[in-house]
This record gives structure tokens, sequence and C-alpha cells, in this order.
């Protein structure tokens, strides 16, 4: 099932989000199994002060966190993982990228932002908040481990509107916190970024009315700003779910089990000798052709040279280093050889 990185400066409601996110998925998106991890999870023995209290337990926590990340994303092909942490170092997010597409999952980077104010209860200290703040490196969907890449904005100023005046000055104010910032990120991500319609802002959602929603009678403010995030959320949910496909695997992160050296010697012995019988009838003046019992005829279209036969014996023999046959036996690799060629000419 898909992961969903959620990002973020530290205390401003990213756990709120990802339990809201795992509900959300279980009764309108229909997942069966939602699994969050945070450092509350996968690091009891600490509080999250203490994950971070200096860069060799931050960099421990960081590896606890993508192991446990990992584990989770290959127990159950029905499990929607969420990372629920700072996730604020751009090398750190290509590790996770690379993980969901060794898998073939779906993957997207959820950027939340507030401006409005930092929450307590966490137990940091206001100098280690900013010291993360100011080490932040925000996604940039320019790359591609930070694609797709959606943006929930909580920040909400006194008359419920986005503070700083508008999405492009809070993502501004935001990015400008960093020292990242000396490479003008912010100026490659506020425009284009924003036109692509995947900033979301809970006050642009109406009230609304949803039947399975839990938050009862519109009574207060606060449960028209729950059901307005609730439906931000909803829309997240509804493009990542629905629209984004699953990442391919390629060369750099495919899991390479490597061949015995008997075997590719056998391999190339096998091969030595269908080279030689396809010479042989080409001689004479045919097209090679033989029928594999339980595997059906296979029959060149045209006749091979032995340069371009010993070409595609050494491109056989490399690949086969890399993905080793199933059938080892004589017959079986003979076939695979023929089929090979087959395609080639």
């Amino acid at each position: 099932m898909p992961a969903i990185i959620i990002t973020g400066h530290p205390r401003i409601g990213k756990t709120t989000v990802a339990q809201l996110i795992a509900l959300r998925a279980k009764r309108r998106f229909h997942v069966t199994n939602v699994v969050i991890v945070n450092e509350e999870n996968v690091i009891q023995d600490r509080t999250k002060a203490e994950c971070y209290v200096n860069s060799h337990v931050e960099k421990q926590t960081r590896s606890a966190l993508k192991s446990a990340f990992e584990r989770a994303l290959a127990s159950s092909p029905d499990t929607l993982v969420i990372l629920d942490s700072l996730n604020y170092i751009k090398g750190y997010r290509y590790e996770l990228h690379c993980i969901s597409r060794s898998m073939r999952q779906q993957h997207c980077v959820l950027w939340v932002w507030n401006e409005s104010s930092y929450l307590e209860g966490s137990g940091m200290t206001q100098e280690q908040v900013d010291a993360l703040v100011m080490r932040y490196e925000a996604p940039d969907e320019r790359n591609r481990w930070d694609k797709p890449l959606y943006k929930l904005n909580l920040s909400v100023g006194e008359n419920g509107d986005v503070s700083g005046g508008g999405q492009a000055s809070v993502e501004r104010s935001v990015v400008k916190k960093s020292v990242y910032d000396m490479h003008n990120l912010s100026a490659s991500l506020v425009g284009k970024a924003n036109s692509d319609g995947k900033t979301f802002h809970p006050e642009s959602h109406g009230v609304g009315n949803d039947d399975d929603d839990d938050c009862g009678e519109h009574t207060s403010d606060d449960e028209a700003a729950k059901r307005r995030l609730t439906a931000a959320v909803d829309d997240v949910l509804d493009q990542f779910l629905n629209n984004e496909k699953r990442l391919h695997q390629n060369t750099s992160t495919q899991k390479v089990i490597a061949a015995e050296s008997n075997v590719l010697n056998q391999v190339d012995r096998i091969a030595q000798i269908v080279i030689a019988k396809i010479t042989a009838v080409q001689k004479l003046g045919g097209l090679y052709s033989q029928h594999y019992d339980g595997k059906g005829m296979i029959r060149l279209d045209r006749k091979a040279s032995m340069v371009e036969l010993r070409r595609l014996k050494r491109q056989f023999v490399k690949w086969i280093s890399i993905n080793p046959p199933a059938d080892c036996s004589e017959i079986g690799v003979s076939y695979s050889f023929l089929v090979y060629i087959q395609g080639q000419v």
C-alpha cells in the first residue's frame, strides 16, 4: 500500500494530521490497515526531545525510523504507512523514496505548515525547536523523491484567514526560516508549486455534511475547523490514492542476487553448444528450430553470424549473473538462450 511521508517544522501539529489521515483512510477510503511510524512508537525509551538532543542521537533516531518504515511497508500489501516525523533532510527523504520504489509502492510527501503558533507538549526546548527549524530542508517538487508534493496549511489568523496574507507568503516565510534558503529555494517553490492545485488549506473548505464524521453537530468554531481540516485531508487522500501510480523499480533499487561461478560456467558451456548447433544448421542453408516438450517450438527468423551469436552469448551470460535462472538444467538454459536469441534477431 502507499507510503505518506509527513514533513514540517517541529511542534506544528503533524501527529494530529497523521492520526486524522489514518482515521479518514479507514472510514472513507476503506483502507484495512494503517500504520503510523513515529518517535513515540519506535523509540519508546526516549522522549521526543531526547531523540533530537544532539547530532549523534538524531542519526540514531532517523535510522530507527527508517528501519521501522521499511518493515511496515513490507509487512502487508494492504497496509498504508504514514511516517510521522520531521523528515527534515532531503537525503533522508531520498532514502525513503528508494525504499518505496524498491517495493513498487505509491509514495508521496505531505508538507505541513503552521505559522500561527508552535504547539506545546513535545518537551522540546525553544533552543531545540529553533535549531531544527534552521536546519530544515524544505521539500522541492523538482526532486523526484519529493513527488508528488502535497501541502497542508494549518496557519490561521485571528479572523480565520490565512496567516501572513496568502499561501505564497506563508510558504515563503516557512522556507526563509531555514539556512537552506541560501540557494533561493523559496523562489523556485512559490508560484510553480502553488499553481498545480496541491496546496490545501482547511479554511478553503466549507463545513459541509459528512455522515461518517464523528464531529457531531456544529456547535463551536473548533468543530467547524475540524470539519474543514477533515475535508482538506480527504482531498489529499483522494488525489494520492486514486490518481498517483506506483513507483517502478529501477537498477539502483533492485536487489542483486549474484549467481554462483559454477552456474555461469555451465551457462557459458551450454550457450556455446547451442551456438554450434545453430551454425551447423545455417551452413546447410536452413534456419535453426527446436521443439521443447511443454514449452513449444523455438524458430529463428533469420540467419545470425558467428560474431552476432557470440555477442548475444556474452550479453546472456551477463544477464544471468544478476538474474540466476530457475531451471539450471541443460534443457532449461538452452531454451532460455534460444528465446533470448529469438528476441534479438
